[in-house]
């Protein structure tokens, strides 16, 4: 997704998100195939609302995989409804895991839905953190490191640069 000049916060939170799904739906994908007496398709379809599970059925029939079929607002659901069968183990039992799913999954739909204005910069950078302390707590170092890049990037915005048509000035001798 390219960057849009009104909005860099927001793209800089959806890049990060979608690093985050890429990583985390294989983590999730093979601790459900963990869960006893289910297939992975039935133990998905079985923890979704109606809505998601419509959509995920249909998207596994027209040939998507299990993994490629599940999103990010799959994440609380499947984690929190699989927990003691699937996740606790691999997750030594923190469930700050689960409340960080449901916060991500709400940056989510945030950066999903169209805005007037940009997302504010304390907003993106605290979802970011949250996104990279979830990826180190699934074993995802290298996606990890690009996620705090992102959040480090929005902590160092770039220097103001010169109006157009005017040159930059250095400050003279007073500072002026």
């Amino acid at each position: 997704m390219p960057a849009s000049p009104t909005t860099p916060n927001k793209d800089a939170l959806g890049k990060a998100i979608d690093v985050f799904r890429t990583a985390m739906r294989p983590f999730i994908t093979r601790a459900l195939r963990q869960v006893r007496g289910g297939r992975l398709e039935a133990v998905v379809s079985a923890s979704l609302n109606d809505r998601r599970r419509a959509e995920f059925e249909r998207a596994v029939r027209r040939g998507a995989s299990v993994e490629d079929a599940i999103d990010v607002n799959d994440f609380p659901h499947l984690v929190q409804r699989n927990w003691r069968d699937a996740f606790a183990a691999p997750l030594d039992d923190d469930r700050t895991v689960q409340n960080a799913l449901w916060l991500i999954q709400d940056a989510r739909n945030r950066v999903a839905h169209p805005a007037r204005r940009d997302m504010e910069t304390g907003y993106v950078q605290t979802r970011a953190l949250l996104i990279a302390e979830t990826l180190g707590k699934v074993n995802r170092p290298d996606e990890k490191r690009e996620v705090e890049s992102i959040a480090a990037r929005l902590a160092s915005p770039p220097a103001p640069s010169a109006a157009p048509g005017l040159p930059a000035t250095e400050p003279d001798a007073n500072g002026n």
